[in-house]
């Protein structure tokens, strides 16, 4: 997800609403994207496997 760095400058008027909009898209994405749950189980797996 590359969606921060399409957010405008810190001191841009736009730079609060996008970044809002940025945190639900990336909020929305872990609740929904089963692909993401499966990397953080992977990796959970992997670290636990090798304690």
């Amino acid at each position: 997800m590359e969606l921060r760095s399409d957010l405008p400058a810190k001191d841009d008027e736009r730079f609060e609403a996008e970044q809002k909009a940025v945190i639900k898209k990336i909020t929305a994405a872990f609740a929904e994207e089963k692909h993401l749950w499966d990397e953080v189980y992977s990796s959970i797996k992997e670290t636990l496997g090798s304690c």
